[in-house]
């Protein structure tokens, strides 16, 4: 009977410890001990981006009706042309290019049609500024001016006034596509990109809704950490149960 009522309660007690165990929340990964200086907290959608390789990095906000994006490389002036798309992949998407010609900045509004150069918009609802925005000013590094070619920074309207152009949100995140060569476009032609990637969401107003912060490596949090927790309470939970047979 003490065998037999041992047991029962080893049975009972580990599926108790494991029921809470799984109920007890995430925990971080080494990787994500702190959020990315680049990133909003994880509550919330971040308004900046800076890819793992620093050759492109972004950052959006709202002044008044517009939507105002920065575009850089961190560390060094614009020596090529810097694009983002409204969208999850380049078909479809609202894609603004960015480069510096003749000490002036430049900004190309276009629609993407697949893994080919997209063509520009015949009304192009951009437009480039020459100093940065308020909304922006506490996002862009320190000394990073248009003037000195090592950001470009414009604005579009949140809701466009054609059919083309996507609509922006100023609550919720949206998801981007970026993308980076180191040379300029000659004549017009723009040389393939050597760095691309996505951008799950990309908000205007810091930890807006519509997913977590935009780190371009790190870790995730999830609930198969505690199970080297777990197994230590288990072994315990045995070792008692076994002492009270001999009792």
């Amino acid at each position: 009977m003490k065998f037999s009522a041992s047991i029962i309660a080893l049975v009972i007690a580990a599926s108790t410890v494991f029921a809470q165990g799984y109920d007890s929340g995430p925990v971080a990964s080494p990787a994500a001990a702190a959020p990315s200086s680049t990133a909003a907290a994880s509550s919330g959608a971040s308004n900046t981006f800076t890819s793992t390789s620093k050759k492109f990095a972004v950052a959006a906000a709202v002044d008044g009706t517009d939507a105002v994006f920065a575009l850089w490389t961190p560390g060094s002036n614009v020596t090529g042309w810097l694009g983002i798309g409204i969208g999850n992949a380049m078909a479809g998407a609202d894609i603004y290019l960015a480069w510096f010609a003749n000490n002036t900045a430049r900004v190309s509004d276009r629609t993407g049609t697949g893994h080919v150069l997209p063509g520009a918009d015949a009304q192009q609802q951009v437009k480039v500024l020459t100093t940065i925005p308020t909304a922006l000013s506490a996002y862009v590094p320190a000394g990073y001016t248009p003037v000195k070619e090592n950001v470009i920074v414009f604005s579009r309207p949140l809701t466009p006034v054609n059919n083309v152009d996507k609509t922006l949100s100023a609550t919720e995140a949206t998801g981007f596509i970026w993308a980076y060569n180191p040379n300029k476009p000659v004549n017009g032609v723009f040389a393939q990109h050597t760095e691309y990637g996505k951008i799950p969401a990309l908000a205007l107003t810091p930890n807006a809704a519509g997913g977590g912060s935009n780190t371009a490596a790190g870790g995730k949090t999830g609930g198969a950490g505690n199970i080297k927790a777990l197994t230590g309470t288990l072994v315990t939970l045995i070792v008692v149960a076994i002492s009270a047979l001999f009792v």
